[in-house]
């Protein structure tokens, strides 16, 4: 019985430890983006307000149908609070959104008139 209560102690703290270095891994910046645009996305890219350089294509899927969101992750050491997006269709146009306050929302929706809806 001794054994028993010791492994479902460290079980238990196991798990808390796992939960909390989960959640002090996301980013103050992470968002969902849901695609309301009627349009196929290709490709998202993100990047600091003031920078002058995209990052990688964030866009963990190789297409973001119409209707469908994904996850936004940043690095939780990441410190910049206004950010642009450039969104490619399928299509080819290309949008751009800037100075979006990652600090302030927790899901961005971008409609067919090219808004980003900031939640």
């Amino acid at each position: 019985m001794k054994n028993f209560k010791v492994f479902a102690f460290l079980a238990a703290a196991l798990i808390f430890s796992a939960v909390l270095t989960n959640t002090a891994s996301a980013g103050v910046q992470d968002f969902i983006l849901v695609n309301q645009t009627g349009r196929p996305i290709i490709n998202v890219y993100i990047t600091p307000s003031h920078s002058y350089y995209w990052n990688d294509d964030i866009l963990e899927l190789d297409i973001l149908p119409n209707g469908e969101s994904t996850y936004v992750h940043f690095d939780r050491r990441e410190t910049d609070r206004y950010w642009a997006m450039m969104v490619t269709f399928l299509d080819g146009n290309t949008y751009i959104y800037d100075d979006i306050d990652l600090f302030s929302v927790s899901q961005i929706t971008l409609r067919y008139d090219g808004l980003a809806i900031e939640e």
